[in-house]
């Protein structure tokens, strides 16, 4: 899936919600500290320039990342679950 993502989208250039076991990029956001990690928390570090993120957040945060990443005018990849069968 993420070659097909990188073939769309371009390279991305760090992986935002990501661990050392499953991140997509050389960089990338982990939710608690970790070897390789360039941050701590993807919410406390601006998302914007020239970086174009990979978003996979987990679901319960899906709000929450469209909010950051609007407000940054930020360019990212964000993959969310299609839930025809829930009431939004």
């Amino acid at each position: 899936m993420y070659a097909r993502l990188s073939r769309r989208d371009g390279a991305h250039t760090v992986d935002r919600f990501a661990t050392v076991l499953n991140t997509q990029c050389p960089r990338f956001n982990s939710p608690l500290h970790s070897v390789g990690t360039e941050a701590v928390d993807a919410f406390s570090v601006s998302c914007a320039g020239a970086e174009n993120n990979l978003i996979y957040p987990p679901f319960s945060q899906a709000e929450r990342v469209l909010a950051k990443f609007l407000t940054d005018g930020a360019t990212a990849t964000i993959i969310l679950p299609v839930w025809t069968g829930h009431e939004w």
